[in-house]
């Protein structure tokens, strides 16, 4: 049995600007059509030798993360 390969932390997109997008969900489709097709079929590492590819997490900052679940952003001042 081949043991699970846990990677590093990979940074899928970063931005900065004046502003931020003006809709996340554009902002984000490439990825999610790429991750798409990578979690169907796989990633060839080698020829004939493919892996698995999951998410477990996404990390983001407080502004980023309300952005992406579409959520209020807190303010504490």
């Amino acid at each position: 049995m081949v043991e699970p390969f846990i990677s590093p932390v990979c940074i899928v997109a970063v931005y900065a600007g004046r502003k931020k997008p003006n809709n996340f969900n554009e902002f984000l489709q490439l990825f999610v059509d790429e991750m798409t097709l990578i979690q169907q079929n796989g990633v060839e590492i080698s020829t004939g030798v493919s892996c698995r590819v999951t998410i477990h997490s996404f990390v983001c900052d407080a502004p980023a993360r309300a952005d992406v679940k579409r959520t209020k952003h807190v303010n504490y001042c």
